[in-house]
Order: structure tokens, then sequence, then C-alpha cells
């Protein structure tokens, strides 16, 4: 048995040593635009936490159940947590640039809870 997990690990560490491709860069500067049209950096929501949700306005059942929970966080956090809830914010980012204008996000906006910043771009 030990001779079989120890193939297996000198396979998995043989096959991570072929095709791994280096580390993701992860992190760095980013802009983006929020539904009136500003720049918004990496540098925006300096000193807060972020609830990063990546979605597109079309998105018919997943995103709109996704984001109503995180909804229902931010409230319970305002109402027994206040100043951690000031500290937290939660963000859109569209996946789908091309089609998620700003009118399309601000209409998809509404259904949610007004803490949620939408933001797009490519």
């Amino acid at each position: 048995r030990r001779a079989v997990v120890r193939l297996r690990r000198s396979s998995l560490l043989a096959l991570l040593r072929c095709c791994v491709a280096g580390k993701p860069a992860i992190g760095g500067e980013w802009s983006l635009i929020d539904l009136d049209g500003n720049l918004v950096t990496n540098r925006t929501f300096e000193g807060k936490w972020t609830l990063l949700y990546f979605g597109f306005a079309r998105c018919p059942d997943i995103c709109p159940s996704e984001m109503v929970k995180v909804g229902k966080v931010m409230d319970t956090l305002a109402e027994q947590h206040p100043e951690l809830a000031k500290n937290l914010q939660p963000i859109f980012v569209s996946v789908d640039p091309a089609r998620d204008s700003l009118k399309a996000l601000k209409e998809y906006g509404k259904d949610f809870h007004p803490s949620y910043v939408f933001l797009t771009g490519s």
C-alpha cells in the first residue's frame, strides 16, 4: 500500500512538473467602470473587505439567487455588526462587457441590495 501511495505521489509530482506553466498572476492593478461611468480602480476599495461576484446581466437564475443571499448577509451584518458592515463592499463584476452596457447593468442592479457596486469593462 505504501508503495502505491509513493508511486501515485511521485506520478503526481512528475505530472505537475511537466504540465504547470508557472504561477498565476494574482493581484495587481485594475480599473473598471461603475454605473455612473466613473473609473473605479483597485485603490477605490482600499481599507474595505470586498465580496466579489462575477456574473452577467442576462443570468437567468444562479446569479440572482446568489446575489440575494449576499444582500441578506449585508442586512444581517448591518443589524448585528454595523461596524463590520461599513467595511464590507459587495461588488458585481460583469464577465460579459460586450452585452452588459451601463444601461443594462443599471436595470439589472435595481433588483439587488443597494450596497452593491456594479462594474464593467474590458
